[in-house]
């Protein structure tokens, strides 16, 4: 196999890869407060999920965010197999830092195409070839236009929402 896509990392490295058959993970990182936000938006009108808050949908951000909102370093917890539960310490984040360091090819979602074209390169993918290249475009000017309401799902599961101010108190209780 060239290529596996799932969220469930953990599982597929436990799996799939052994000291002789390694491979790399692609991963889109984003900032964690956009992450909570966009979260916070979709969970509050996406009916059709099984994790849909409905007590979210008549909050605020501000008031959503200053609450417990039921998660707690989300992706240092995935990286190193932590429940909620269990405190964290700075050796976690080293360790998780340094699977990250190791095992991922890291994309930022605030440089989209970039981290696209660095995907594809390492892939392998000719981005000179029109069908490929047709494909791009769609892809990433989905992620460009982000003008698609939340009302119903769609086949992206991207939707557009207000972005939170850096230093608002939204932010500073999410940061």
């Amino acid at each position: 196999v060239d290529l596996i896509s799932t969220t469930e990392f953990q599982f597929a490295s436990m799996m799939l890869y052994t000291p002789e058959h390694q491979g790399r993970m692609f991963a889109l990182f984003r900032h964690p407060v956009d992450r909570a936000v966009s979260k916070f938006f979709y969970l509050r009108k996406a009916k059709w999920e099984p994790t849909y808050n409905e007590r979210w949908a008549g909050m605020s951000l501000d008031e959503w965010a200053s609450r417990e909102r039921g998660e707690n370093n989300w992706m240092v917890r995935q990286l190193i197999s932590k429940s909620n539960q269990e405190p964290l310490t700075s050796k976690d984040l080293e360790l998780a830092k340094e699977i990250i360091r190791t095992k991922f090819v890291v994309g930022l979602m605030d440089q989209f195409e970039e981290s696209v074209h660095r995907f594809n390169f390492l892939l392998g993918v000719d981005e000179s070839d029109a069908q490929n290249n047709q494909c791009i475009n769609e892809y990433t000017a989905n992620e460009k236009s982000k003008s698609i309401s939340t009302t119903d799902k769609n086949t992206w599961n991207s939707y557009s929402h207000p972005e939170v101010t850096q230093g608002s108190a939204a932010w500073r209780s999410l940061h």
